[in-house]
Parts: C-alpha cells; sequence; structure tokens
C-alpha cells in the first residue's frame, strides 16, 4: 500500500526541482518558439499520412492557419495560436505534417489533446495566509522564518543577510529559482562576464558565501553591485565588435540582489563581511545589512530516490496553486498593501530606504493591522542593529538608541 506524503515534506527541494523539470523542461515552453516568436501564417499544409504519403491537410479551423513556429530537441513543432496561452504544455498527439509539398522537413502539428502545465498568477489565499502555509520549517525563530520568505517575495530588494548555519536562508530562494525560472539562487564564485549574463537574463540574484569568495572574483564585481544599489535604471556593456550590438541590463531597479552570509565566528567561519573585497564600503554604504538568528528544527524529509516524478504528478494541483500564488503576491504587491504608516523604520540614508522598501512592501501586505506591522518593523530594525552590533564585536542583541549605536 503506498504510503501518504507528509505535507510538510511536499517541500522537498528536490520535488520543487522536479516540478519545475515537468513544467519548464519537459514541456513545450515560450522557450521553445523559434525565430522573434512572430505568429505565422499558411494557406495550407500538406499531411504525411501512414504509408508516407503526403496530402493536403483539412484544417479544424479557420484560426488554424494562425501558428508559432517552436523546436524542442530534436523536433519541430507547429503550434495552433489558439494554444498558445495554455504554455507550457506536452503535446499528448500530433499529425506529421510539411509546410511545402515538395520540401523534406517534418513538422508535428499539435493537437487538441495536449497536458497544459501553465502556472497562471493567480491569488487563492491572502498573503498573511500564504506566508505561513509556504515552505512550513519548524524553526527556532517564527520570525525569521517569514523574514525569509518576505525576502523571496520580494521584486526589486538589495540587500545582505547575514544568518546563522542552519538558518534555511537559502531554502525559499531555491523554491522561487523553481516557480519563476529567472531567479537564481546560490551564486557563488562567478567571473565578472557570467556575472553579468546571470544579470541579463535574469530577475532575481542570491549571491550566496559572499564573504568566502575568491578575492579576485569578488574585486571583479563588487563595483557592478554598488551600482546597482544606487538604484541604476540600466547597466549597459559595451561592445568590442564594432558588428555587435551593446548588451543592456534593463530594468535594473526591479531586480533583486540578495547577498548572503554567515555571521563571524571565530572557529566556523574566522571573517568579516568585506574581508575579500577592494572597497567593501561602497557596498555597505547602499545596501541594508540585517542579522536574523536562529536555525531551522524540522525541515522536509527527502524522498525516496525515483519517486519524485510520481510524488509531484500526484501533487501537480498544489504545486501549482503555490507557485501560482507566490507569482500573483510578487507581481502585484502594490495592489495588496494597506498603506500602513513606516515611520518606526530606522533607515534615514534614502539608498538603503529605497533598497530595503520591496520587503518593506510584502510585510505591508502579509500584516492585518498597523500594530502587527509595527511588530516586523522593530524586527527589521533590531536585525539591522543585531549586525553591526556583531560587526564592531559588541554583544547587544536589542533595541537601545538605535541610531545612537551605530
Amino acid at each position: 500500500m503506498e504510503e501518504e506524503i507528509k505535507e510538510m515534506d511536499l517541500w522537498h527541494y528536490a520535488l520543487w526541482e522536479t516540478f519545475s523539470e515537468m513544467v519548464y523542461t519537459d514541456t513545450l515552453n515560450d522557450a521553445c518558439v523559434m525565430g522573434n516568436g512572430a505568429e505565422q501564417h499558411q494557406d495550407s499544409i500538406f499531411e504525411i499520412n501512414a504509408g508516407g504519403i503526403t496530402a493536403e491537410y483539412d484544417f479544424d479551423t479557420p484560426e488554424d492557419h494562425y501558428f508559432y513556429k517552436m523546436q524542442k530537441d530534436k523536433h519541430r513543432y507547429l503550434l495552433p495560436k489558439r494554444y498558445y496561452d495554455k504554455l507550457p504544455l506536452v503535446p499528448k498527439s500530433f499529425v506529421n505534417v510539411k509546410l511545402k509539398k515538395t520540401e523534406s522537413t517534418i513538422w508535428r502539428l499539435v493537437m487538441s489533446d495536449f497536458e497544459s502545465f501553465q502556472i497562471p498568477e493567480k491569488k487563492t489565499m491572502e498573503p498573511w495566509e500564504f506566508i505561513v502555509k509556504f515552505n512550513p520549517l519548524v524553526h527556532e525563530n517564527v520570525d525569521t522564518v517569514i523574514f525569509h520568505k518576505c525576502v523571496a517575495l520580494s521584486k526589486g530588494l538589495k540587500i545582505a543577510v547575514c544568518a546563522d548555519y542552519g538558518s534555511g536562508k537559502g531554502t525559499n530562494y531555491n523554491i522561487k529559482s523553481a516557480i519563476q525560472r529567472n531567479a537564481i539562487s546560490g551564486m557563488k564564485n562567478k567571473t565578472e562576464a557570467m556575472f553579468y549574463k546571470l544579470c541579463l537574463f535574469n530577475d532575481d540574484i542570491n549571491i550566496d558565501e559572499i564573504t568566502t569568495w575568491n578575492p579576485q572574483k569578488i574585486q571583479a564585481i563588487e563595483d557592478k553591485l554598488a551600482t546597482y544599489g544606487d538604484q541604476s535604471t540600466k547597466d549597459q556593456k559595451h561592445a568590442l565588435d564594432s558588428n555587435k550590438a551593446n548588451e543592456v541590463i534593463k530594468n535594473v531597479t526591479h531586480k533583486s540582489f540578495v547577498l548572503t552570509f554567515n555571521p563571524y565566528d571565530e572557529k566556523k567561519h574566522p571573517r568579516y563581511f568585506g574581508e575579500n573585497m577592494g572597497n567593501p564600503g561602497k557596498i555597505e554604504d547602499r545596501y541594508p545589512f540585517l542579522y536574523a538568528t536562529g536555525k531551522v528544527v524540522k525541515a522536509p524529509s527527502k524522498p525516496m530516490n525515483g519517486t519524485e516524478e510520481a510524488i509531484v504528478t500526484k501533487n501537480m494541483d498544489y504545486y501549482k496553486e503555490y507557485a501560482s500564488n507566490f507569482m500573483y503576491i510578487r507581481n502585484n504587491i502594490h495592489k495588496l498593501q494597506h498603506g500602513y504608516d513606516r515611520s518606526k523604520l530606522s533607515f534615514d540614508d534614502v539608498r538603503k530606504k529605497d533598497n530595503i522598501m520591496p520587503l518593506i512592501d510584502v510585510y505591508d501586505a502579509i500584516s492585518q493591522t498597523q500594530e502587527q506591522f509595527d511588530y516586523y518593523i522593530n524586527f527589521i530594525n533590531e536585525c539591522r542593529q543585531r549586525y553591526w552590533d556583531m560587526r564592531h564585536g559588541r554583544n547587544i542583541q536589542t533595541l537601545q538608541g538605535v541610531e545612537e549605536r551605530i
């Protein structure tokens, strides 16, 4: 008899990674569209019957004369226009056709009996309900758990997060990258060129264990990190070849850069932020630094090898619902805010306040009262102070005149 999997165990990253593969890798999706993605039209196409003979194909509807050309692996597909909004999808049947009777290239015309893996932005639960149910880890500090979830939901956040070993600071970003696809979790020791490419094609980047990076590599990108912390609107890399167009990273204000690292520990981690950098002050002057404490007490169990796809298939509606809610909240946070007073936030520097505001927006959305929102703001203020206490070797854990002590 098949054993029922516990709900917490559905949140193991191996299952979310399998979900992501099934939705984005094993399907026909936007990335498969050929050329510039333009809609195509054919007056006629030619079906290849079982005997290998070509004859003009009889379209089901006039609308099917419009389609998109797609390629996946070694196969080419024609996707009728009316199915485009059902992407990603897996065709269950297709007809072999040619665009011209005399050509040899074979295309697979997608039929109506396909399985759609579409994940629309959809709100089926309120933000405060979602934040509790999403990735339900058992943690020593509930506020830290909520903080890491809010960081993952934020859009356009520039922040440095110091957190204890085993705090779970990377788990939400891992799930985020599985859902969002244009988010990078756990980026480490990349070259300047690779970092630029990742910024070009992704909206959210978690630069992990930044204090352990090779000095040459971190120093090569620290100027860019500082520039992005200035709320620049774009970053342009000038082409050396006159025949190539300049590559431009647009909408930098909408991109998130989350720096994560462990606190100083004489035995485990005997280094502070910036010791491997050329000028860490450029980042410290722009990025808010927060230190959230506590460790994960109980996490999802790893599924038995080989069972991942069966588990995800059985629970596909569950994964789709949480993915849909995640994307809705992330992309529509402005519709979900209450407009609570933010005057208790202890960031006076304009750049730092701008850079942390996407996180505060999420806290606003998940708070049901001004009092609850103020509680979260106080938590952020304490995390800020705790970081600088640790950085300067102080052992004070609670707020006592924040501005005077920093």
